[in-house]
């Protein structure tokens, strides 16, 4: 019997305690288990987890039994699973109110994972589903906590690929800040006819669908343009619509409530600040801004041509995205052109809800000024969320997430994590390409003093 933990804790606060690590062998099985007593608590705040760990230090998979029974009664947690190729240590923990889906109250009785024994196996795999869970009913929150939730929410709004991941995941990852890293939100508000959704789609994309020529004065003969409409706009006139603006007095005040009832429900808290990074919801940003107008905007803008220039890696052979790869001339102008006109409808859709939204509640950001003076950027970001944080501190954040530090096999060409270079597009595209570029973004560009 290992020595005995005991934890109380407010929903407020969060637990993580994490073993030594021992070595393993990779495509074995393990048992492990542990004597746990819940003496207070609501069900998938806790897990007791064992964590599958490189030669190099990094996370490779992790297997986990829910700790869901609060009766007061000592239980015994087994975990039996086989380790994933290139394992070669195990971390076993603990993790109450963070990495979790819902947050309690906790009062709980645990053995140090540093005493628990670790044997091979020959017993059925056991072990739950990280991803299967349901939320309690929660309690509804009054109308003075829905306003005090909506003044602690920031929207991160930007197109695709223009760098929301390293600020909102990582330069604002805080001890006050919840990041919810896209939910999706507005996205049903403002879907692209035109634009195939989700994702995993483009792979398919068939660059004949929906395409609209310029006016033949502006026309090139490489230069294609696609038509992008919001389905919200397109149904403007239509009184049957279900989110028709003739009833929007009558829609708009329950798509609030939907909107913070959710937000809580992610959350759990109503005192900290709560980060919603989804570029793909951008679209929709002017919609959300009407509903919950005391909640921060943070506009996040890139030169275009960069962007492009990251979706368009996205189409290599060997890409982290697994899209069709371009195979002649016509389908690369074509895909240039297709992505030129989503970053300028998308960059028109956020400047439209953006421009409406309180000047004192929202803030524009350049990714350029962002990666060429990180430190007085990201001071002036947390100064508007009204975060301390010291410089030390913020220092400290700037260079664990700097480019540099993430590992060579996560970053270059194909991956997710491609480059930290402004303005490559200059030497990625040609002049034909960067002419379609141009010929579509230019005076959205020239209006951010992007230089053409």
């Amino acid at each position: 019997m290992g020595n005995k933990i005991s934890k109380k804790l407010t929903r407020e606060e969060i637990f993580t305690l994490n073993s030594k690590k021992y070595e393993v062998s990779e495509n074995t099985k393990y048992t492990i288990s542990a004597e746990i007593k819940g003496i207070r608590g609501n069900s998938y705040c806790s897990y007791f987890v064992a964590i599958m760990i490189d030669s190099h230090d990094r996370e490779i998979g992790r297997y986990m039994r829910w700790i869901n029974d609060f009766n007061n009664t000592s239980l015994n947690y087994h975990l039996t699973f086989t380790t994933k190729p290139n394992t070669q240590f195990l971390i076993i923990g603990y993790r109450i109110n963070i990495e979790t889906p819902a947050k309690s109250t906790v009062e709980i009785e645990l053995e140090d994972p540093s005493s628990l024994t670790i044997e091979t196996s020959n017993a059925e795999e056991n072990f739950d589903d990280i991803n299967h869970f349901s939320i309690p009913k929660l309690e509804p929150l009054s109308e003075n906590e829905e306003l005090l939730l909506e003044k602690k929410i920031l929207w991160l709004c930007a197109p695709p690929r223009s760098g929301t991941t390293w600020l909102g995941t990582r330069l604002l990852k805080h001890p006050s800040m919840i990041i919810w890293n896209e939910p999706w939100f507005a996205f049903h508000l403002g879907v692209l006819r035109g634009a195939l959704t989700p994702a995993k789609d483009f792979g398919k994309m068939n660059f004949a669908l929906e395409k609209k020529e310029l006016p033949s004065e502006t026309q090139k003969s490489f230069n294609v343009k696609y038509q992008f409409d919001r389905i919200l706009d397109v149904q403007s006139s239509n009184g049957e619509y279900f989110f028709s603006p003739h009833h929007k007095n009558n829609w708009l005040p329950y798509l609030r409530k939907l909107i913070l009832a959710r937000t809580y429900s992610h959350a759990q808290t109503i005192s900290k600040n709560i980060c919603i990074k989804d570029p793909v919801s951008s679209n929709g940003i002017d919609i959300i801004s009407e509903c919950v107008p005391e909640s921060k905007l943070l506009f996040l803008i890139r030169d275009g041509r960069d962007e492009v220039d990251s979706r368009m890696d996205m189409h290599r052979p060997d890409s982290w995205a697994k899209l069709r790869p371009f195979s002649n001339e016509k389908d690369r102008l074509d895909g240039i052109s297709y992505y030129s006109t989503l970053w300028e409808v998308n960059t028109k859709n956020i400047q439209k809800g953006f421009d409406k939204h309180n000047s004192k509640l929202k803030i524009l950001v350049k990714y350029e000024e962002l990666k060429e003076n990180t430190f007085d950027e990201l001071k002036k970001i947390y100064e508007f969320l009204e975060i301390e944080i010291s410089d030390e501190e913020l220092n400290q954040i700037i260079d664990i997430y700097d480019f540099k530090n993430i590992p060579d096999s996560e970053k270059g060409t194909g991956k997710f994590n491609r480059t930290a270079k402004t303005g490559g597009w200059r030497d990625n595209f040609n002049e034909k390409e960067q002419n379609v570029m141009n010929s579509i973004m230019s005076k959205t560009l020239k209006q951010f003093g992007y230089p053409i």
